[in-house]
């Protein structure tokens, strides 16, 4: 019976998308149901991708990639400072 389960949960895995790269994946403040989709509306003990395709047997419909900033954009200071700050120790 365990097997069984494994093997499910495998392909299952393999069907749906990753919910931590979906702009609707959040954290919930629940503890009982950690994770939750904002466009769908519930909240969920696993990741709600799992639970879409483990109740309709179809892999998510709602998936969107989210838009990730570039590591040059974070790197950049946001603005510059017009005057020297002079230290004298």
């Amino acid at each position: 019976m365990k097997i069984d389960l494994l093997v499910n949960r495998k392909q299952i895995e393999k069907k749906c998308p990753n919910c931590w790269d979906c702009k609707h994946f959040a954290i919930s403040w629940d503890p009982r149901f950690p994770y939750s989709c904002k466009l769908m509306g519930f909240k969920s003990k696993i990741t709600p991708c799992l639970d879409v395709v483990r109740l309709d047997g179809l892999v998510c419909m709602g998936y969107e990639q989210k838009k990730f900033k570039s590591k040059v954009t974070l790197l950049k200071p946001k603005y510059k400072r017009k005057r020297k700050v002079n230290l004298k120790v």
